[in-house]
């Protein structure tokens, strides 16, 4: 995933593997920057009925495992 400057040139690369992906600002600061953050797991759909563990890319761990995942940023 590249964030891209006027002339289509990658100003940011990241690299992850992630099932899903958040990309924001806060809305109406006129923020200079935004988020790029590898996500496992997402929110709630609207009128989401399920269980915890059914909720969709979560990530799930046995008890005592433990989970390591790592991803790069390139700038320019």
């Amino acid at each position: 995933m590249a964030l891209l400057n006027e002339s289509e040139e990658p100003v940011v690369t990241v690299q992850f593997k992630s099932p899903a992906v958040g990309i924001w600002s806060p809305y109406g600061k006129h923020a200079p920057f935004v988020c790029i953050e590898p996500w496992y797991g997402i929110h709630d759909k609207a009128y989401y009925q399920g269980d915890f563990k059914e909720k969709q890319y979560m990530n799930h761990l046995q008890p005592g495992a433990s989970f390591m995942s790592e991803y790069t940023i390139e700038m320019g």
